[in-house]
Order: structure tokens, then sequence, then C-alpha cells
């Protein structure tokens, strides 16, 4: 119960006590405490988890784990430390510094490395926190 003092020397409320609902007096996002939600749904006799579905006798739906990623990653690491090491170089003459499209130049030109994209070299350089 805080409040600002006032010239007459009387109290003025502040604005979360004069608001019913103010922000300031709310708790999480439904209003209530991290327990709050799970008091509610108690309450109300429905189920948390899936497991409390399972318990109950309510069918819940399951995702399919996924055995590898959707694409995978074209880049192994001895096909990774080859861009790696050439942004760590000194760039060309002409050029103050690698950008990626000129690191994917150069990597099209060396013969035992496969052609890789300006985008996925930026994402093998980010993996590795090589600044360039």
């Amino acid at each position: 119960m805080g409040g600002t003092v006032v010239g007459d020397g009387k109290r003025a409320p502040d604005a979360a006590e004069e608001v019913p609902g103010h922000r300031s007096q709310r708790r999480g996002r439904c209003g209530g405490g991290a327990g709050e939600a799970a008091r509610r749904s108690a309450a109300l006799g429905r189920p948390r988890t899936p497991e409390d579905s399972e318990r109950k006798g309510i069918p819940t739906i399951a995702r399919k784990e996924r055995e590898l990623l959707p694409v995978p990653f074209p880049v192994t690491g001895e096909v990774e430390a080859r861009p790696i090491a050439l942004a760590c170089s000194q760039p060309l003459a002409g050029h103050a510094r690698w950008s990626l499209r000129l690191l994917e130049k150069h990597v099209a030109l060396t013969e035992d490395i496969p052609d890789l994209d300006h985008s996925t070299i930026g994402r093998v350089l980010k993996r590795n926190f090589v600044l360039i």
C-alpha cells in the first residue's frame, strides 16, 4: 500500500490500487501464479497433461518421433573444414574481407569439395563461431 504524497499532505493512491485487475496486480498470463492454471483445471476435472488424459481414458494424439532430420545437412567434417580455413585466411587482393558470396565462388573452384551455397557456408561458419 504505497501512494504518492501530494502537496496538501494527503496520499494519492497508486494506479495499481485504483484500477481493479491492473497489470501490476496480475501474476502470470491468466491472472494467477504458476500453479493457477493447474488448480483451475483440477477444480474443473480437466486433464492437464497427456498422462492425465490417458489415466482418465481420454484418447490423445501422439507425434511420431523422427529418425532423421527432414533434409540432411550437406556438409560433413572434412568438407566443413575447407570453407572455415578459407574464411580464416587473408582475403584476395582487392578485397578488405571475405564475403559469403566470395567464399562461395572459391569453394566452387576447389575440385575436392562439393559446391556449397553461400547460405550453407554462412551456417557452417556460424556453427563454428567464425566471424568474417
